[in-house]
């Protein structure tokens, strides 16, 4: 396959630019000029400019190439080069290779930034070639009538384009050839997408998010922004919508722990994302903000919607970023966040199958819950995956001394279910109360509240039925992460602990960066930031990095079979799909999402996959 690098360089203003606007929207928009392109053919030499009159001629030779021998083209953001290429000019190449994503998956850990400046400074490329400044308002004509400035203008493409290359040459030599296929696929979600978007459910869903806004502030009686200055009243109302409020070291008081409520916090910041529309409505108050996320997000999708498309039919791209977390879990991009979508509501709703199509979703099911059994050896768990016992009933069955199935004790079947798939990552009887409120609000439409003595007496049951998984925390604790610190090495399930670094099966790595001891604690740098490390954290991010290696695993061998996914969220994939072939499109997922994986041949797998018109609507098939 030949690697052909490219760069585009677009026309932007003061009222016209990616700072305003999404990526989608940007591009599709009539005032839209491409000013040409830097493009390298192979890894020697250097890049040439193209500039725009000149473009579709090289699209035409892309094409043919591509036709003949296949051709990946390489670009530093792909999302938004590839995206030009496909909705601007029709095309698009055999597979796609982004270099941000693999920064982010290989050093990203120690960059705050992965701009193309930064993580070449980083590899020892060098800074980016001047700035454009000069570039605000400037398009096409003025580029004509300016032979300076465009030939400025074109050293400045091809400087970025050959420092993309520099990058690629790099990281390309650790980097997991599987992975780059799958970076293809996460491409394409976005400059191939399948959706539609049903705008009038988008509408009514707006209205509906900001009357649920208005009235939930009313309820809680904080309409004045100085009522949510109080930590403690704030904290309270965070509770009763089931969330555990985020916390932190004091600055003058290492011994103290206080709200972590400020606007540079994280965990605070991530709240802004809840599921819950009431819980982001309480956070964009405290923050000042006029809309809530939701609100922001069905606005920018109403938006796309009325987006015209140069090419085909109106569409909905499902921009995803490759390793945008700690694990390589896939995230949300481009303002969106996809990834987030509320179980129940109108965004899911609206994202819809085109004519003669449904919407087709495998989800790997307990497949946290079966790699913590594995990754612990508790073969008793682990026996009772592999032989389809309904565990949930099973656990509280034993944990409440009656009998518990989904028929019989439905609610308490739900505070075992919640053990099963939150226990296992060390959570408190009191972070369990709570979770047991928030996922009975949003999974089920209704609360179940529990009391601390209850929350105490399945957290004690967990543990003591599930001995192996607490004492594996305990081993992490003290031989894990030491070795993390220290060096040296020490396996568990199919991760190997070095200095610094967690090596996965894939070949890709956790990195625990500067990690070291504070009177809070292990804590290691990432991306900038302190996070902290400790056992039953430490078996969390195995178990995500090893649940996303099988979800993407699936991905693959789904696309061998002529499928490729419209949209991933966690531990589900999601497909669009001729009618007829609903089925057998079914029936063959399943079958491909039942091979276990080679480096844990003793996991047993289960899934599950629905069907419907849109994502929202999916209903449960075979």
């Amino acid at each position: 396959m030949e690697l052909v690098f490219m760069d585009f360089e677009t026309f932007y203003d003061k009222e016209y630019s990616l700072r305003k606007m999404t990526p989608i929207e940007y591009i599709l928009d009539q005032r839209f000029e491409a000013l040409g392109v830097a493009v390298k053919y192979g890894l020697a030499g250097k890049s040439k400019w193209v500039g725009w009159q000149d473009i579709p001629k090289l699209i035409a030779e892309l094409r043919d190439r591509n036709e003949r021998n296949q051709i990946a083209i390489v670009s530093h953001n792909s999302l938004f080069d590839a995206a030009i290429l496909a909705w601007r000019y029709g095309f698009v190449p055999t597979r796609l290779i982004d270099t941000l994503g693999m920064a982010r998956a290989m050093v990203g850990y120690r960059l705050k930034s992965l701009a193309l400046d930064s993580v070449s400074q980083h590899l020892g490329f060098g800074a980016k070639w001047g700035t454009l400044q000069k570039m605000v308002g400037v398009g096409r004509r003025q580029l004509a009538l300016n032979g300076a400035l465009a030939t400025e203008l074109g050293q400045y493409g091809c400087d970025d384009n050959d420092k993309c290359a520099s990058i690629f040459k790099t990281l390309i030599v650790d980097f997991p050839l599987d992975e780059l296929e799958v970076m293809d696929l996460v491409i394409k979600a976005t400059v191939l997408p399948q959706f539609k978007l049903d705008r009038q459910v988008l509408a009514d869903h707006l209205a509906k998010v900001q009357q649920q806004k208005r009235d939930m502030l009313s309820r809680a009686d904080v309409i004045d922004a100085g009522a949510l200055r109080s930590n403690e009243k704030f904290a309270e109302l965070l509770r009763q919508l089931g969330v555990d409020p985020p916390m932190k070291t004091s600055i003058t008081n290492p011994e103290l722990k206080i709200y972590a409520f400020a606007k540079t916090d994280s965990a605070f910041i991530d709240l802004a994302e809840h599921d819950d529309p009431a819980v982001q409505a309480l956070v964009a108050a405290r923050l000042g903000h006029r809309s809530t996320l939701e609100e922001t997000r069905s606005q920018r999708l109403i938006s796309i919607g009325n987006l015209t498309w140069p090419v085909g039919d109106r569409w909905m791209p499902v921009p995803l970023r490759f390793s945008g977390a700690h694990t390589h879990r896939l995230s949300g991009d481009m303002k969106l966040n996809m990834q987030n979508l509320p179980r129940k509501g109108g965004l899911r709703d609206a994202l819809v199958a085109p004519a003669g199509f449904q919407v087709v979703s495998i989800d790997m099911s307990q497949i946290e819950a079966r790699i913590v059994a594995w990754i612990c050896e508790q073969l008793d768990l682990l026996e009772a995956f592999a032989l389809g016992i309904d565990v949930y009933s099973e656990f509280g069955t034993e944990v409440f001394g009656m009998e518990v199935s989904k028929t019989i004790n439905p609610n308490l079947r739900f505070l075992s279910k919640t053990a099963i798939l939150g226990l296992g990552y060390g959570m408190s009887a009191p972070r369990y109360v709570i979770s047991v409120k928030s996922g009975s609000k949003n999974q089920l439409g209704y609360v179940i509240e529990i009391t601390l003595d209850t929350g105490i007496k399945v957290v004690d049951g967990y543990r003591g039925k599930y001995r192996r998984i607490p004492a594996t925390w305990r081993t992490l604790d003290g031989t894990g992460i030491p070795t993390l610190a220290r060096g040296g090495t020490y396996v568990v399930g199919a991760c190997v602990f070095t200095k610094g670094e967690i090596r996965l099966p894939n070949g890709l790595k956790l990195f625990y960066d500067d990690l070291e001891m504070t009177s809070d604690g292990w804590r290691f740098r990432y991306g900038g930031r302190y996070k902290f490390a400790y056992g039953a954290k430490v078996l969390e991010n195995m178990t995500q990095a090893l649940a996303q290696i099988i979800i993407k695993d699936l991905a693959r061998r789904a696309h061998s079979n002529g499928l490729r996914f419209a949209h991933q969220v966690h531990d589900e994939l999601i497909f669009v799909v001729k009618n007829k072939l609903v089925g057998k499109t079914c029936e063959r997922l399943l079958e491909l999402a039942a091979i276990r994986p080679d480096w844990a041949p003793e996991l047993p797998l289960a899934s599950e996959v629905k069907a419907g018109k849109s994502y929202g609507e999916m209903k449960p098939l075979l």
